[in-house]
Order: structure tokens, then sequence, then C-alpha cells
């Protein structure tokens, strides 16, 4: 039989992988308003001379990148404790050295794509943008909040239902098998570094919801530039904080990089 998915942070049923005999006959029923084919989102590409010219940041504590924006200077206010901050990307290596203090382990994490009880990463980009909002020992710039996981991504793409669930779960998080959804504990801020290079208006409803529920989106807007018009999707969405990448070590810290995206 065919494998479907409902969600109720959108309105509609995914269907994997159906076949074209499928969406004809589909196509013909009278309850169906639209059918839409969803296309692989992508993980944003890491330049490898952008990582090179990076390289010498390593040595300071904390990163260049921590003080550029200014964040220990922020951290005689706060550094972040009692926040919960939710990454959907890659998953989360929960034993790393940086972060594993700071997972909070209750309905912290999902995977829609193998159901794995406990996070994993084949990709590693989950657990390097984890370290660079939750890292300890100088790396994040917020060491004091706690962080939950979903798999949106399964190595460098991700499927529209799987994000969607993903962002379903930010707002009521579920146990691993996804049992007993508890949207008390939600996060208060969810970091989306992942996008297409088209608009497209499937994420609207569930960027909506997150609003509704207090929680602050955060998406990329690409590594595709430098041309303009080349930010994403959702990280084009008005109501977004749209993310974009700065200069290295080596160069100007401030200064935006060559490589990203611009509306």
């Amino acid at each position: 039989g065919l494998e479907t998915k409902t969600l109720w942070i959108v309105p509609g049923t995914f269907i994997k992988a159906a076949d074209q005999a499928t969406v004809d006959k589909l196509a013909q029923h009278r309850g169906i308003k639209t059918i839409e084919h969803l296309p692989e989102i992508s993980l944003d590409p890491v330049l490898t001379q952008a990582v090179s010219e990076t390289t010498a940041a390593n040595e300071p504590n904390p990163q260049w990148g921590v003080q550029t924006v200014g964040a220990p200077e922020v951290w005689k206010t706060t550094n972040g404790s009692g926040v919960i901050i939710g990454s959907i990307d890659t998953g989360a290596r929960h034993t790393h050295e940086l972060i594993k203090d700071s997972w909070r382990a209750d309905h912290g994490w999902y995977d829609p794509y193998d159901n794995s009880a406990l996070p994993v990463d084949l990709n590693g980009h989950g657990t390097h943008t984890i370290g660079t909002m939750t890292g300890k020992n100088g790396f994040g710039v917020a060491p004091g909040a706690q962080w939950i996981s979903c798999r949106g991504l399964s190595g460098k793409t991700g499927s529209s239902w799987a994000l969607l669930e993903c962002l379903q779960f930010m707002i009521c998080p579920t146990l691993p098998d996804g049992t007993d959804p508890d949207c008390s504990k939600g996060a208060h801020v969810v970091n989306n570094s992942w996008g297409s290079k088209w608009y497209d208006p499937i994420y609207e409803d569930a960027v909506a919801a997150l609003h509704k529920a207090g929680i602050i989106p955060v998406v990329s807007n690409g590594n595709n530039g430098p041309a303009c018009a080349t930010t994403g999707n959702p990280g084009g969405y008005p109501n977004v904080i749209s993310v974009g990448a700065i200069g290295s070590a080596s160069n100007e810290r401030t200064k935006l990089a060559y490589f990203s995206s611009k509306e």
C-alpha cells in the first residue's frame, strides 16, 4: 500500500513516492482540492574555501565568530540559561564533549526517517550548528541554553514531509517513538540551516504555527551568493529571522561573505 502521513501543522496528507497512476486517480476524487509535488530540500552547502579561511579561528577562545557577534559582552547579563533551542538539521552527536551536557533528553529527539531512539548525525552539520549555538568552552554563543533536535535532513537532503514533521515536533515535542506529545516542552527558538533555491509557500502555515506558539524561527538565507535574488525558501519569508554569513578570521570579520545569499 501507499505510505502516507498526515500532520496537524499543515493541511493535507503526504504520500511518499506516489506513481503517476496514483496521482491521476487521486486527481479525480471530489474531496481532493489540489495535488502538489514536493521536491527534496537541501542542506546549505559548506564551501571548502570558506572553511580553510576560518581554520585559524580554532585557536582563540572564545571563537572569532562568538567574539564578532558580541556574545561575551552579552554573557555579563545572560548566557542563554533557561532557553530551549531547537535544531532541525542532520541530527546531533549528543556525546560530543561541547554539547553533551546541554542536551535536554526528555522529549528532546525525534528522527522521522529511522525512528532512532538516541540522537544520530551521519553528516556532522547538525552537531556543528548546535555547537555554534550552545557549545561550551567559547564555541557557542549561548552556552547556558539547552538544545533539542529533530533530524529533518538525511545526509545532504531532506523531504518536505520530514522537515514539516520536525517543525511540528518543535511545537509539541514527543518521545523518540512519536508518542506522548507535550507542548509544554516546546522550543523557544528554532534554527533551520536548510532551504531551497526557489520560493514555495509550503512552509508558510508551519512558520505561522511557530509564531502562534511563541517560537522564534531562525532560517539560513543560503550560501548561493554572490548574486542578488539568491535567498532561498523559507529563508526569504518576511516573518522569519533570516541569517547570512560574514567574513572569516583571515579577512574583514564583519564583511558579508562572498558566498552568502542575498535578497
